[in-house]
């Protein structure tokens, strides 16, 4: 038995137990949530910025603090603490969150140093690859660390820059004269100086040109780099296999891969911001709520809320982990469920507030209610 195959039966045991044992209502309290898959450590309200990981999310408060959900094997959806932060970037299982003094923190997996950015306080622009960092300094250079096998973590000279972007194995760098620069795997991009924004993917590239319209280039197997046409767009983010632009009517285009639905936004023009992670998306609204669509499981088999999380509130009295969902029992008396829904709807509790404990299995739920039934 390999090693996934023993954390599964060993998670379904641990589950199976958990879940035998019918909690009693007692004193109303918070619902807290931790091990693999973090769920959002704060309201998610008032959000500024938003970043999608490859299974995890970052978003920037008002406030300066950060918001993170989603895997957690390596530390990436716990976040530094304090609210001296200005922005964020998420990458494959690391981090990055550049302060108001101009210093870059990181956190996550480090193994090729990704996560431990070059010191100074001098930058003002981050961008995260898969096991690579990037920083834009406010001299207009950009400096590296991380995983360098196909020279993605070797920026070029110069101090002209002012945007980067870090993909997979690739990293762009926008010029002062509008002009694209790229190095690592998949890189080059097209010529032309009339360039205002950049974003990176797997192995893809877009750049939003000062007309509105679009250009893409690299693998195209899903028709990530087949862009829509016209020219009424403001801002692009690029995912694993899919892409996203936002229009100047507030709305959200999407295209590449879409076995997840991660290319189909939801109707709405009151979008400000995307974000595209491996297989969903996230769109920040401007009333500073978060939208996601897509997919909440990886590849590993497991749930990790990156579209769905749980509300917020602090009037739970118990709760019960199934398999891949949760089930958490409010102080009225009703029930509140989360995570993998799909095959059996165990996720999807009845209506109800008489309701005064419960049990969360495989795929499959009890309640157990005021009157012995």
């Amino acid at each position: 038995m390999n090693a996934q195959s023993l954390f599964r039966v060993l998670l379904v045991c641990c589950l199976i137990s958990i879940s035998s044992q019918l909690a009693q209502p007692t004193e109303a309290a918070e619902l807290v949530v931790w091990g693999w898959q973090k769920f959002p450590n704060a309201p998610l309200t008032e959000i500024v910025q938003i970043a999608a990981g490859t299974y995890h999310n970052l978003a920037l408060k008002s406030d300066g603090s950060i918001v993170v959900w989603g895997k957690d094997r390596w530390g990436q959806a716990t976040p530094p603490a304090g609210n001296d932060y200005v922005a964020i970037a998420a990458g494959d299982e690391h981090n990055l969150a550049l302060k108001s003094d101009g210093a870059i923190v990181g956190w996550g997996n480090n193994d090729y140093g990704q996560a431990t950015p070059p010191p100074g306080n001098d930058y003002v622009a981050i961008a995260v690859g898969a096991r690579y960092s990037l920083a834009l300094k406010s001299d207009g250079s950009i400096a590296a660390c991380g995983n360098n096998d196909y020279g993605q973590a070797t920026p070029p000279a110069g101090n002209d820059y002012v945007a980067i972007a870090a993909g997979y194995e690739h990293s762009l760098a926008l010029k002062t004269d509008g002009s694209i620069v790229g190095w690592g795997f998949w890189a080059a991009p097209p010529a032309g100086n009339d360039y205002v924004a950049i974003a990176a993917g797997w192995r893809h590239s877009l750049a939003l040109r000062s007309d509105g319209s679009i250009v893409a280039w690299g693998n195209n197997d899903d028709g990530q780099s087949t862009p829509p046409v016209g020219n009424d767009y403001v801002a692009i983010a690029a995912g694993w296999r899919h892409s996203l632009a936002l229009k100047s009517d507030g709305s959200v285009v999407g295209w590449g891969r879409d076995h997840e639905g991660q290319a189909s936004p939801p109707p709405g023009n009151d979008y400000i911001a995307v974000s595209a992670g491996h297989g969903h998306t996230l769109a920040l609204k401007s009333d500073g709520s978060i939208v996601g669509w897509g997919s909440n499981i990886a590849p590993d088999g497991l749930y990790y809320g990156l579209v769905t999380f749980p509300p917020v509130g602090n009037d739970y009295v118990a709760i019960s982990a199934g398999y891949e969902y949760i089930l958490a029992l409010k102080s009225d008396g009703s029930i509140v469920g989360w995570g993998e829904d799909d095959r059996y709807g165990q996720a999807t509790p009845p209506e109800g507030n008489d309701y005064v404990a419960i049990a969360a299995g495989r795929w499959h739920s009890l309640a157990l209610k005021s009157d012995g039934a």
